[in-house]
């Protein structure tokens, strides 16, 4: 299944909603993905997995990628709305205390 992505530019931060299934075949693709968007737009980045569907631990590794990325460059990546099969890999995982996660929009995503 391919990956889909929309991209909202805000005042402060840039927001990716990502829908369809994050493993082996896709992780890559996510990575490139943000890595292009926080190369154009940012490094303060928003990332929306409530329309993912499935993650492996390789979509784990690719948004630890971005997450590094965007701090080399003076921001971060924060997730919002994971599904709950999502939020319990994540922290299965025990990286989520290292991501900001946060259940919905509202207070991460500034009107702009």
């Amino acid at each position: 299944m391919n990956l889909r992505f929309n991209v909202r530019a805000r005042t402060d931060r840039v927001v990716v909603d990502v829908a369809g299934e994050i493993d082996t075949e896709t992780a890559l693709d996510l990575q490139d993905f943000l890595l292009t968007v926080v190369e154009q737009r940012g490094p303060r980045l928003v990332v929306k997995l409530s329309q993912v569907t499935f993650m492996d631990f390789t979509g784990i590794a690719a948004l630890l990628h971005v997450r590094t990325a965007t701090r080399f460059r003076g921001g971060d990546l924060a997730i919002i709305a994971p599904s709950r099969p999502i939020q319990l890999l994540l922290r299965a995982a025990c990286v989520d205390q290292v991501f900001t996660l946060l259940s919905s929009d509202r207070g991460a995503i500034p009107a702009g």
